[in-house]
């Protein structure tokens, strides 16, 4: 989850060794809160080493620090000494996509989204539904995107539900329109990507962030992102999660890299061993499912000598470079920057947005209030509850300037958030920055 990459599903801070700071005898740990979406910074007047003992003093005052606080100091058993909403101590940066920052998934969630939104309708790949769309500074800004939702669960989740004979036949057919009419790979075939729609009882593929054009070396701006990697092709991929579903044995991929995978590994198995919680299709043996995997495989080989690159493809999609970073204010200047530091902009007066949220034991709101998708809370009348950080529009540069010890949020303007609805003719430009 971009900045929150290194956290597991229950665990609420992170901090890499980057976020730490030494000045002489002291050090400030700068810490993501996944929970409140915000960066605080934790204080020591030691040269603290454990990032446990961090995590733990922060955990005991995050939730009853302001939740405009940026910085903490902590005494050696974890006491709080002093906090503080100095804006010169906000070390947040201002989120593009997704809700979160990580800038180095700019061009990512670019070509993502450009690759979803031209895939034509198709009744196994989970389409492309609406931008999210936000006001800043005058401007519609694009900061994420949706897909439907499916019920269900994944069919990595969900093991009880029938994998049938025409679910393995949809899977690889719709690889075989991806790979061979589009010019597109997915780079990420497995349980987890798919779901299977209760209601049309077909499989679904989802999630193209490790997708890429086939043979395509990559957008070379951007660290040559959406990139083909032939040791993440679909139908080596496919292979692995067509054992995995009949199997359960999820070990080949566990323990091995992309490029130490191959599909003899599970191939070469005399017999798939059917897990006793799977259920396939009644009357129809392991050994079947195996054939037309195998045969397609087989088909492939010959097929993927001949379409090497995705121009070769039927019907390529292709879509605009990734535009140039907008002009944002940065130490004193103004770049062409891939993010905004939160500080920047409030100093100088600048919208921006804001995805903080409350705090999860301050949940569920009470009767009358309404968590907004930006963080903000607001009332019946939808009037801003709690901001949660300084808001720009009542803060001018001058204010902006004066540090700030408050205890207490800014009030602020909602925020309003648009869904567009899907036009196969939308062309998102400019979305790459904030």
């Amino acid at each position: 989850m971009g900045i929150f990459d290194d956290c597991e599903p229950d665990q609420r801070f992170s901090s890499s060794p980057f976020d730490v700071y030494r000045h002489g005898s002291s050090s400030k740990w700068m810490v993501h809160d996944w929970d409140q979406r915000r960066v605080i910074s934790v204080e020591t007047s030691w040269n603290e080493e454990d990032k446990d003992f961090i995590f733990e003093a922060l955990n005991l005052h995050i939730d009853d620090v302001p939740p405009d606080t940026t910085l903490i100091e902590v005494s050696a058993s974890g006491d709080l000494i002093r906090c503080t909403s100095d804006i010169y101590e906000d070390a947040g940066k201002v989120p593009f996509f997704k809700y979160y920052t990580n800038v180095g998934n700019i061009a990512v969630v670019w070509h993502e989204l450009n690759c979803l939104m031209r895939i034509p309708p198709h009744p196994n790949i989970v389409p492309f539904n609406s931008l999210v769309v936000d006001a800043v500074d005058g401007d519609d800004k694009v900061v994420g995107f949706t897909t439907p939702f499916v019920a269900g669960g994944t069919v990595q989740d969900n093991i009880s539900r029938v994998f049938g004979m025409k679910h393995l036949k949809q899977l690889l057919q719709v690889i075989d329109y991806l790979n061979l009419k589009l010019g597109i790979v997915h780079g990420d075939i497995s349980p987890y990507n798919l779901l299977i729609d209760p209601e049309t009882d077909e499989i679904k593929i989802f999630d193209f962030n490790l997708g890429s054009k086939l043979g395509w070396e990559g957008d070379a701006e951007n660290h040559n992102v959406f990139g083909y990697e032939a040791d993440r092709n679909d139908v080596k991929m496919a292979v692995f999660t067509v054992y995995e579903i009949i199997t359960r044995d999820m070990h080949f991929r566990e323990e091995n890299y992309p490029n130490e995978l191959d599909v003899s590994m599970v191939l070469g198995i005399d017999a798939w061993q059917k897990h006793t919680s799977v259920n396939l299709d009644d009357g129809v043996d392991v050994v079947e499912y195996r054939q037309v995997l195998e045969a397609w495989v087989k088909s492939r080989k010959e097929t993927d000598t001949k379409i090497t690159q995705w121009t070769e493809a039927e019907t390529p999609i292709d879509w605009p470079p990734l535009p140039e970073y907008p002009l944002v204010p940065v130490t004193g200047a103004m770049r062409r920057h891939s993010f905004q530091y939160r500080l920047e902009m409030i100093k100088y007066g600048r919208q921006f947005l804001r995805w903080q949220r409350p705090a999860s034991c301050q949940l569920p709101l009470p009767p009358g209030q309404l968590l907004l998708a930006t963080g903000q809370v607001i009332d019946d009348h939808g009037q801003i509850i709690d901001a949660y950080g300084p808001t720009v529009d009542d803060k001018g540069p001058d204010d902006a300037k004066r540090p700030s010890s408050s205890s207490s949020s800014e009030s602020g303007l909602v925020d309003e958030l648009v869904e567009t609805e899907r036009d196969q003719n939308v062309e998102v430009v400019g979305s790459s920055g904030g």
